[in-house]
Parts: C-alpha cells; sequence; structure tokens
C-alpha cells in the first residue's frame, strides 16, 4: 500500500518527465471527503508546467519597474542622467516650508515655557510669603490669647474684691444697728468717682489694633481709678 503511494504512477500519460514536484500546489483536484487519511504527498499528484499556470502568466504580464533612484536597491547605482532629470526646487521649497514651520512650533513653546516658569517662581514666591505670614500671625493670635486669660484672671479678682466689700458692707450696718442710737453712725453710702476712664475705641480701630504688626505689643489702656468716701443722708 505504501508502495503504490510513493511510487510514481505510470499509467497516467499526461505527466511530464523531469518536472520537479516542487509545483504540486499548483494542482487544483480536491481530495476526497470520505476518506480519513491525511496525505502529505499524494504519489499521482500530478506537476504540472509553470510556464502553462494561469497566475504566473498574469504575473509575467505585468511590466517590469524601478524606483526614480535606483540607488535605493541594493546592488544598483543611480544613472547620471537621473539628477538632471529630478527638479530639485519644488522639493528644497517643500522642505522650507516644514523648516519654517518647525521654527515657529519651537518658539512657540519656548516662549510658553519662559511664562510657565516665571508663573511657578511668582506662585513660589507668594506661597512663601503666605507661610510667613500666616505664622506672624498664628503668634500674635497666641499672645493675644494669653493677654486675655490675664484680663480673665483680674476680673476674677475684681468679683472677690467686690464680694468683701459686700460682706463688709453687710457687717458695718449690722454693727451699726445694735449701736445705741446716740453712737451709731450715719448710713454708709459707697459711691464710686472714677478719675480716668477708659479711652473709647470703635471696631474698626479695635480691629486694625489687633491685627496690625506695629502695634502687637497690644492696647495701652490704663485701669480706672475708683475713690470711695462715706456720703451722709442729709
Amino acid at each position: 500500500m505504501g508502495n503504490d503511494q510513493s511510487g510514481p504512477s505510470t499509467s497516467n500519460p499526461q505527466q511530464t518527465p523531469g518536472v520537479s514536484s516542487s509545483f504540486s500546489f499548483f494542482n487544483r483536484t480536491q481530495s476526497s471527503r470520505k476518506s480519513t487519511l491525511v496525505v502529505v504527498n499524494k504519489a499521482n499528484q500530478l506537476a504540472l508546467d509553470p510556464n502553462e499556470d494561469e497566475d504566473l502568466k498574469r504575473i509575467k504580464e505585468i511590466s517590469r519597474f524601478f524606483p526614480i533612484l535606483k540607488g535605493s536597491l541594493k546592488g544598483m547605482q543611480d544613472s547620471p542622467e537621473i539628477y538632471n532629470k529630478i527638479e530639485s526646487k519644488h522639493i528644497l521649497r517643500f522642505m522650507q516650508r516644514i523648516q519654517q514651520h518647525l521654527t515657529i512650533c519651537c518658539q512657540t513653546v519656548a516662549a510658553h515655557q519662559t511664562s510657565m516658569y516665571s508663573k511657578m517662581v511668582q506662585n513660589d514666591q507668594m506661597l512663601t510669603s503666605l507661610v510667613r505670614k500666616t505664622s506672624q500671625d498664628s503668634k500674635h493670635f497666641d499672645s493675644l490669647a494669653s493677654e486675655l486669660k490675664k484680663v480673665q484672671e483680674v476680673s476674677n479678682q475684681l468679683d472677690s474684691i467686690q464680694l468683701l466689700f459686700d460682706e463688709i458692707t453687710s457687717a458695718i450696718e449690722f454693727v451699726n444697728d445694735i449701736l445705741p442710737e446716740s453712737e451709731k453712725l450715719p448710713p454708709l453710702k459707697l459711691v464710686v468717682t472714677p478719675s480716668q476712664r477708659y479711652p473709647i475705641i470703635d471696631q474698626e480701630n479695635s480691629l486694625s489694633a489687633l491685627t496690625n504688626d506695629a502695634d502687637s505689643s497690644g492696647l495701652n489702656i490704663t485701669p480706672e481709678k475708683y475713690e470711695y468716701h462715706v456720703v451722709d443722708k442729709d
């Protein structure tokens, strides 16, 4: 069986002797669908003449052509007459236009880069100044907060003094009530006479004084001085 497939077939008178079997792919015979065997190379396959193939004939009808500059091909040289036939003015004009376009693009990109760099420097300086200003304001507000704590302490001391005055006044009135009529003292009446008042500061001036760096030492306000004296009813 294997000899029948691999051996040459002498019963076919159309086979041309001396033709290579490499042209067997031109064979258009269809294989049998019923067969389950995979045939690699059929022994009875006909070898066609390449000169009689229709596809090869159509390919040979195409005329042979070369590029304008044959020197771009391997093993070929340009003829001296080809440079006289090529007009270089149009190519030069086209390349000059490309060069001009690229120059304009380069200048535009360089200008944008310069402007972006200057804006980045300005923004950096602005952010640095803002950070410095914020740090100074934070220190200033910390000092104001410490001063406000002192004011709260003074207010607490004044409240305690007021309580002591009330206790002393009630004690004096009690002592005065138990004394005989001839020894009683006139009713005690405390009158507050401020010798110096606080300066009047409106809202805008107070805010400017709090936020001004020149007045960061605080407001120079002298507290009031009170004088107490006893006044008769009459």
